[in-house]
């Protein structure tokens, strides 16, 4: 393969193979170790689901989950931030508030009761901590219409792949 390029496995919808089927990292592996390639995962996430808290709360869990099933350096990408205010907007957040992943207590302790069933919620909370605790879950915001947005992403993935140029910085192309 040439040097700079990117290689995409495309997994739209198919949370199985990345967060509980062995399959994947088996590919995962088998590229790294034969072909010798740098490899990083890229999980999108749609923004849309900062707007309603169980739905983010489910993200930030999938996202723990491929992250820790695939075993490899991996970039949360929160994508098509720039349509945020079409879903509604973030209410009384900012946008830091949902790309850290902290705090999620706040979201349940203080949203609509109906999305966390009070039988759920000693659960809901639990797993929040879980979350927490790992600290390891966070998203770089993605525009796609807005060049720094997406040099910035570009840029988290060079450096989860491990390139980077001479200067220690990461590598940037042109193209």
């Amino acid at each position: 393969m040439k040097e700079g390029r990117y290689f995409l496995f495309d997994c739209p919808g198919q949370t199985e193979l990345f967060t509980s089927s062995p399959s994947l990292r088996r590919v995962v592996s088998a590229l790294s170790k034969t072909c010798g390639l740098q490899l990083a995962c890229v999980h999108l996430v749609d923004s849309h689901l900062c707007t309603d808290p169980s739905k983010y709360i489910s993200a930030v869990l999938v996202s723990l989950s491929a992250m820790l099933h695939l075993e490899m350096p991996h970039v949360n990408v929160l994508s098509k931030v720039d349509m945020l205010e079409q879903y509604g907007g973030l209410g009384e957040h900012s946008l830091d508030f949902f790309t850290e992943a902290q705090d999620l207590r706040y979201l349940v302790d203080n949203g609509d009761q109906g999305a966390f069933d009070r039988r759920f919620q000693k659960l809901t909370l639990g797993l929040c901590d879980v979350v927490e605790d790992f600290g390891l879950v966070n998203f770089t915001p993605l525009a796609v219409e807005n060049k720094d947005s997406m040099l910035n992403v570009l840029s988290s993935i060079d450096k989860a792949a491990g390139y980077q140029d001479s200067t220690g910085g990461p590598e940037r192309r042109s193209s």
